[in-house]
């Protein structure tokens, strides 16, 4: 990387390059000695990965101007700052707990979601994690969509927040919608046999 630059700027482009990239068995041909022109790139991609990894623990600059930057990318390209997320240390990623869990509510993004809220410590899963997912639940779009309580169900569980997660199947059993209040039937019955 040239010195000076910044290296979210110039690691942007080479995340986008990661982005949608799929790998198939048959990429690497039988005896595993030749690869395809697939397989070839997804190696390149890979070392440009390794080198955007290294690249990003050299970071110049103070904490709030890589935030500062961070969301700046978020903003125009979310998938990619996603990806970047993963690279940085987890601490980053406490910054954008309440994007997350909105994202979380759309079901193609939940294992991402997953593997980056998993990375926190549990102590700051647990203070962060179930306010944020409280914020989303008022929300207009989420409120009454059955599909955003069980997709929120499904990340406190694989955070192991069970004190959220009663009390996330507790406000849907509460709910005047029917198919809310049977995704909290549904959950609170998955506690009561834990």
């Amino acid at each position: 990387m040239a010195s000076g630059q910044d290296p979210l700027v110039g690691g942007r482009a080479k995340i986008s390059a990661l982005q949608g990239l799929e790998v198939k068995v048959s990429d690497v041909a039988p005896g595993g000695n030749q690869i395809s022109e697939d397989g070839k790139r997804w190696q390149e991609l890979l070392a440009l990965a390794d080198r955007l990894a290294a690249d990003l623990w050299k970071m110049p600059g103070r904490r709030e101007d890589r935030l500062r930057h961070l969301r700046s990318s978020f903003e125009s390209s979310p998938k990619a700052t996603l990806a970047l997320l993963g690279f940085l240390d987890p601490d980053y990623t406490k910054a954008f707990v309440p994007q997350l869990v909105y994202l979380a509510t759309l079901q193609r993004n939940i294992q991402t979601v997953c593997e980056l809220l998993g990375r926190l410590r549990y102590s700051d899963a647990k203070s962060l994690i179930p306010a944020a997912v409280w914020v989303q639940l008022e929300k207009a779009d989420t409120e009454h969509d059955p599909e955003s309580f069980h997709l929120l169900a499904g990340l406190l569980i694989y955070l192991g927040l069970d004190k959220a997660l009663t009390e996330l199947a507790q406000r849907a059993q509460r709910s005047e919608d029917t198919n809310i209040r049977e995704v909290g039937d549904a959950y609170s019955r998955n506690e009561s046999s834990r």
